[in-house]
């Protein structure tokens, strides 16, 4: 006996439910760039300017200045100044943003060590300068070692704040291992006091308490890259692997289960 076959055509089934392309995106998540991504651009060696798509829906994109070669999931960086993986303002914290949180996946052998003598190297910074300055900060992670050697400080500059004497607490991300970094900024109900909290591998290494807000509050930045800008001698070796910035404002979870989820999501492809 046979049946008649129906083939309908152009027809949506909403369910209000989106399907992410990474597990450990939340309402929260503004961006998130993955370079072991194949359909984000990513999963293979690169050229300077190549693209890579971010895997939330807000449909953004960040570029690589300088080519690299992709290894174990990381896109590879070998030191020389002016190598940055440049982010949309999606990616970047904002003036307007009241509770944030960024994270970034690096492998640092090493850290960079120039030959001025002030040091300041940038691993990473989202502002309006290229150069280190807290007051036209959002986000800026500045390490100074001497050459060869471990971190002789660790500075951060958050919202126009500057939180320095962090080499005891931050210095392991310098050590050659994979680590995942976050930083998360909050005000409080006021608006009037900011606490700056830095996470290593999902654990606070650093909180700042409470205090007051920068006299002026930074413009939005326009300068968003992981990596140092070229007004510095040497930038620092290792692997990049992935950035993401979460609106904890906008979801119901907590930093410490956004990165636990971002680990899982990760699980060995990064090395």
């Amino acid at each position: 006996m046979a049946a008649r076959i129906e083939q309908y055509t152009n027809v949506v089934v909403n369910t209000g439910v989106k399907n992410y392309r990474d597990v450990s995106i939340n309402t929260g998540t503004k961006a998130l760039f993955d370079v072991s991504s194949p359909w984000a651009g990513g999963a293979k060696n690169i050229s300077a300017g190549t693209q890579i798509k971010s895997l939330s829906y807000e449909d953004s994109i960040a570029s690589f200045t300088k080519a690299h070669d992709y290894v174990n999931g990381g896109m590879v960086f070998t030191g020389v100044n002016g190598d940055m993986f440049t982010l949309p303002d999606d990616a970047a914290p904002q003036p307007s943003d009241t509770h944030w949180l960024v994270t970034v996946w690096l492998k640092m052998s090493s850290r960079g060590a120039g030959t001025v003598s002030s040091g300041n190297n940038q691993t990473l910074s989202f502002s309006t300068t290229t150069i280190n300055d807290a007051t036209k900060s959002m986000l800026t992670l500045i390490c100074n070692p001497a050459t060869d050697a471990a971190p002789t400080s660790i500075t951060v500059h958050a919202r126009g704040k500057n939180y320095s004497g962090l080499a005891s607490a931050l210095a392991s991300i310098y050590d050659n291992a994979l680590h995942q970094v976050a930083f998360e900024l909050q005000l409080s109900s006021d608006g009037t006091q900011q606490q700056l909290t830095v996470y290593v591998d999902g654990v606070a290494v650093y909180t700042s308490g409470y205090a007051a807000v920068a006299t002026t509050v930074p413009d939005a930045p326009t300068q968003k890259y992981i990596g140092a800008s070229s007004v510095f001698p040497l930038a620092w070796a290792g692997k990049f692997y992935r950035v993401r910035k979460d609106d904890l404002t906008a979801t119901t979870l907590t930093a410490a289960e956004i990165l636990a989820a971002d680990t899982s999501s990760i699980g060995s492809r990064f090395s």
